[in-house]
């Protein structure tokens, strides 16, 4: 449950006191007794709001238990598994994207290469690279 904001509060506390006045008017009592009964019509005011957001919170509660009540598990468990797979293989092509295109760069790059050798071990740790990954 959250902390009443300002506003809440000041309107509780406001009511309280007006009510207290007009109980301490109609009954002919001074300070002492408008003091008293603002202090116990504010914590009645705020014992009232609590209950209710409290009730309204349980009523939201109930009802997505009562949902998730009925949610069959497997088919959840297959959803979450489809999804799951869908995510690798996305992570899978994107990671063999990038290695064979800085291959190809590579390989590009090396045609013109008097000594292959550095080009060809920069081909082998990106292959390595991108099955280490996968």
């Amino acid at each position: 449950m959250g902390r009443p904001r300002a506003l809440t509060i000041v309107t509780i506390a406001g009511a309280a006191m007006a009510s207290g006045a007009v109980l301490v008017t109609l009954t002919g009592n001074g300070f002492p007794e408008w003091l008293f009964f603002s202090v116990l019509l504010t914590v009645l005011a705020g014992g009232v709001r609590t209950l209710l957001v409290a009730r309204g919170r349980a009523g939201r509660t109930s009802d997505q238990a009562r949902r998730l009540g009925t949610v069959d598990p497997e088919t959840v468990a297959r959803q979450a598994v489809q999804e799951e797979r869908r995510r690798l293989s996305a992570d899978i092509a994107e990671r063999l994207r990038r290695a064979l295109t800085t291959i190809a760069d590579e390989a590009e790059a090396g045609q013109e290469a008097d000594d292959p050798r550095p080009m060809l071990a920069r081909i082998h740790q990106e292959a390595t690279a991108a099955t280490t990954e996968l």
